[in-house]
């Protein structure tokens, strides 16, 4: 059974600026951590992206309509695969582990939030450094 805890909570943890994630807007490099099949509620299919940047695992979706793939190719040109007309066959699952670039924004619904505008190639753009964001003070983890 649960038990209730004493939780102290801060004005930096409301405001989103405490705790483990510091990372700001900007160009990084992530790595993808899954991929899964996904049907949007319009039944729809493409496939749901988990990458990570640093400590934070942001998610995104790629389907597989016309007005859609845009962002499916971005991401596969992301990940070093030539691009050529015709019918590809493509393996999410044997890019797990791998890098790609990203550039995250401010959520436009929520500014305390991160989310994934664009993808690009490792190595074309300057990324920020992740492990500044990465320093936690022991004190201030949860667990």
């Amino acid at each position: 059974m649960t038990q209730a805890k004493k939780i102290n909570i801060t004005s930096d943890d409301i405001s989103g600026a405490g705790g483990a994630n510091q990372i700001t807007p900007g160009d990084y490099e992530a790595s993808v951590v899954e991929v899964s099949d996904h049907i949007a509620k319009s039944g729809n299919e493409g496939w749901k992206w988990t990458v990570q940047v640093g400590r934070l695992k942001l998610t995104t979706f790629t389907m597989f309509t016309p007005n859609a793939k845009w962002k499916l190719i971005e991401v596969m040109s992301a990940l070093g695969i030539p691009m050529e007309t015709g019918e590809v066959s493509f393996d999410p699952q044997n890019y797990i582990g791998k890098t790609l670039g990203v550039e995250l924004i401010e959520d436009p619904n929520d500014s305390r939030y991160l989310e994934i505008n664009k993808f690009f190639p490792v190595g074309t753009k300057d990324v920020i450094d992740t492990a500044k964001a990465d320093e936690v003070d022991n004190k201030d983890v949860p667990f």
